[in-house]
């Protein structure tokens, strides 16, 4: 599930996604990140009303892995996990063959759907997400300075491999369907300049301790 940016989120849990075969217990739902911490100060659960809300600003943009866990009454729980992205913007392909393309700093949400699609994106914390039957799509990430997530869907971790391409720099994921990723390195480089004189070192030993307890 994604939102953008500064827009009320609402979530309902869907009907049927929490059964009990046993007539007459009573289930409790509860909420909590899928690593075991609470959910994010923006992000409230309603247990009675089964519903997730909150308003997302711009330093909650991440992607979150959320668990539903239901408790019956006898103490038995089930648990699912699912994805929340927050996002700034969504760029969404077509059933054809699609260039997708963004160049400045925001985060985006992208699916290039069906076909063979190129997706380039600067920077922002982007979320490219992948669907079995997709075909093929090649991800160029062209920025430096945040955190990018890939999600696949409909394939298991068992179904994939993954290798590099011929030069050495490029990602290739290829599943047992014939569906195909190629993460591709950007062509801008990063280049770091540092002052004259400038010891990598000496800032170690200085600032992080380096080499003050040596037994």
């Amino acid at each position: 599930y994604k939102r953008q940016v500064s827009n009320a989120f609402t979530f309902s849990i869907p009907a049927g996604l929490v059964t009990d075969i046993d007539t007459g217990d009573t289930v409790t739902l509860t909420a909590e990140l899928a690593d075991g911490s609470v959910l994010p100060t923006w992000l409230t659960f309603d247990d009675i009303n089964e519903e997730f809300t909150g308003t997302p600003l711009t330093d909650d943009k991440t992607l979150q892995f959320v668990r539903i866990i239901a408790t019956d009454n006898h103490g038995l729980s089930s648990s699912q996990v699912f994805a929340l992205g927050i996002v700034d913007d969504e760029v969404l392909g077509s059933i054809n063959r699609d260039l997708l393309a963004v160049t400045n700093n925001t985060s985006q949400f992208v699916r290039g759907l069906e076909e063979n699609d190129y997706v380039s994106m600067g920077d922002g914390s982007d979320i490219y997400f992948y669907n079995a039957g997709d075909n093929l799509d090649v991800i160029v990430e062209g920025g430096f300075n945040d955190t990018d997530w890939l999600l696949i869907q409909g394939h298991n971790k068992a179904d994939a491999k993954f290798s590099r391409l011929i030069d050495g720099n490029d990602l290739y994921i290829q599943f047992d369907n014939g569906d195909e990723i190629i993460i591709k390195r950007s062509e801008e480089t990063l280049r770091l300049v540092h002052p004259k004189g400038h010891n990598y070192f000496h800032v170690l030993r200085t600032k992080l301790g380096w080499g003050s307890k040596l037994f």
